[in-house]
């Protein structure tokens, strides 16, 4: 997958289907309503560019 080189938010609507039945994880907050709560909000990545990612400790097995 090619990422987008700007900082950028993907959001991924999903449908989870389970014996139960099934949930809609497909709403996607509305710009002009920041604090607006959602029932069931898509999941999301929030994209940085790399010179501007925080910095992480190294861990155990990460090759940089």
């Amino acid at each position: 997958m090619k990422l987008p080189a700007q900082a950028s938010t993907l959001v991924f609507p999903v449908i989870q289907t389970c014996e139960k039945g099934e949930s809609q994880w497909t709403e996607i907050p509305d710009p002009e309503r920041p604090g607006e709560k959602l029932t069931r909000p898509a999941p999301t990545v929030r994209l940085t560019p790399a010179d501007q990612a925080p910095s992480m400790p190294d861990m155990p097995g990460m090759k940089h």
